[in-house]
């Protein structure tokens, strides 16, 4: 199955730093905790079929696990 979101992290200066690829919504929200261990920034993932951006903030993430 071909990735269908692309994931990445929000530098200070505003620009995105590719980490990697998910195939779901819920897949990169996993992945986004395990990057938000390491990182207080934001992470954002690009829906690859719909061009839409979807703000994935780590903390709200980690609550709600």
């Amino acid at each position: 199955m071909t990735a269908r979101f692309d994931i990445f992290r929000v530098e200070m200066d505003g620009r995105l730093y590719r980490l990697g690829t998910a195939e779901s919504i819920e897949d990169a929200k996993k992945r986004v905790q395990v990057f938000a261990a390491n990182s207080k920034r934001g992470f954002c993932a690009i829906d690859q079929t719909t061009g839409e951006t979807v703000i994935l903030k780590a903390e709200q993430i980690q609550e709600a696990s």
